[in-house]
């Protein structure tokens, strides 16, 4: 059996049972215990569920009821929108969270009001430290993440990796932009055991993360390995990794396998493959450069005119009603 596995399976309108089998194919419950303290990290992109945009509360529902066989000791956790979009305790309700919580008892969290510790990331030459939760540090044994598979206009993909740049509970992390590349990476590598339970029945195509086309794909995917999911979900959507600069650099670093052949993978994917797109709008390429940036996001973003201009725009267009807070918290 090669080290690294990653299960394709076609939803067959029974979640329990799809999750169950491709998590017994990646080897979890080989390894969970009972009373292990098990955290799950959804994408919660929106406050609320979107098809292609966050994970459905139906497969966290799913994923939950099967995890409470082994421990009552869960953890759905996401930290506060980026710049103060949304409070994670929005997103809870939005996506039934809380429901899910109380139902099965267990917890959910917001990892914005735990006590953080600080990951020193070194990049251009300076040692950053970026802020991230004690807790997944510390004290979790299995960390399980729920990404959506979708295009991004900023960073080419958001997969399993990208997933994780939701633990930094600081609403401000857009400020560490220009190093996502090398932070992606040591938050990654600073996980304990990681699975992958992919929510693929839609994936997001043409502009992403928050917009775009979503492709009902009906797919659950799981793997051992985020680095071994990246890689088979890039080439089931057509994604070349040396053009997605975390992923190319993930691997130069050994977190990524260095070809698909070093993967099991268990169900077809060459059924499942498609040629993603990805659109950018000026708005987007204006956005992107200020991504590349550390003068240019302090200056659009974090500086006091960034704020005034950001109050000015959101009162010029038309502000949707879960992002009306952000003008009176900025």
């Amino acid at each position: 059996m090669k080290k690294y596995i990653v299960t394709i399976e076609k939803f067959n309108h029974n979640l329990e049972e799809n999750i169950l089998s491709v998590l017994n194919k990646v080897g979890l419950f080989n390894i969970v215990q009972s009373g292990y303290k098990i955290a799950i990290k959804p994408n919660f992109t929106y406050p609320y569920y979107k098809e292609g945009v966050t994970t459905s509360p139906d497969v966290i529902e799913a994923l939950v009821r099967l995890l409470r066989e082994f421990t009552s000791d869960i953890i759905i956790c996401e930290s506060d929108g980026g710049y103060y979009s949304w409070k994670a305790e929005d997103a809870f309700r939005g996506h039934n969270i809380d429901k899910i919580a109380e139902k099965y008892g267990i917890k959910a969290l917001n990892l914005s009001k735990l006590e953080r510790t600080y990951l020193p990331v070194v990049a251009n030459g300076k040692t950053y430290q970026i802020s991230f939760p004690k807790m997944l540090k510390e004290e979790i044994d299995i960390f399980i993440t729920m990404p959506v598979p979708k295009v991004h206009c900023m960073t080419g993909v958001s997969l399993a990796m990208k997933n994780q740049w939701g633990c930094i509970p600081d609403t401000m992390r857009l400020s560490f932009h220009h190093i996502f590349d090398e932070a992606i990476l040591e938050i990654n590598k600073n996980l304990p055991k990681t699975f992958v339970v992919a929510d693929g029945m839609f994936f997001l195509d043409n502009t992403g993360p928050m917009y775009g086309n979503s492709l009902k794909k009906d797919l659950l995917i799981a793997s051992n390995n985020i680095g071994s999911f990246e890689v088979v979900i890039c080439e089931m959507m057509g994604v070349n990794i040396d053009k997605v600069s975390h992923l190319t650099f993930a691997k130069q670093k050994g977190f990524l396998p260095k070809k698909i052949e070093d993967i099991e993978i268990n169900g077809q994917l060459d059924d499942s493959k498609y040629k993603s797109t990805l659109h950018r709008s000026l708005r987007n390429k204006i956005m992107y450069k200020c991504f590349k940036s550390e003068f240019l996001t302090y200056l659009l973003y974090t500086s006091h005119f960034g704020k005034t201009l950001h109050k000015l725009f959101y009162k010029i267009r038309e502000t949707p009603d879960h992002l009306k807070n952000m003008e009176q918290d900025l």
